[in-house]
């Protein structure tokens, strides 16, 4: 994430335009997912459990790939 978010503020782009979210709390994505007015575009990294619940419920744009140990391209 630290990369990333270098990366970002040698572009003149916010730091914190990218954040991962630590802790497994579901109770917290569940939370997120209804966020649309902060939150653009949420990419999932987790299982099926996890991909189906933002599927279901989110009001903002959802990218779901892969289910298990994936690598992220964006």
């Amino acid at each position: 994430m630290k990369v990333i978010q270098q990366a970002l503020q040698e572009c003149g782009l916010p730091a914190a335009a990218v954040q991962a979210i630590e802790s497994p709390d579901r109770a917290l994505v569940g939370e997120m997912l209804k966020m649309d007015k902060y939150i653009d575009m949420l990419i999932p990294r987790g299982g099926a459990g996890l991909h189906k619940l933002c599927r279901e419920q989110s009001t903002i744009p959802v990218i779901t790939g892969g289910i298990g140990v994936c690598h992220i391209f964006v």
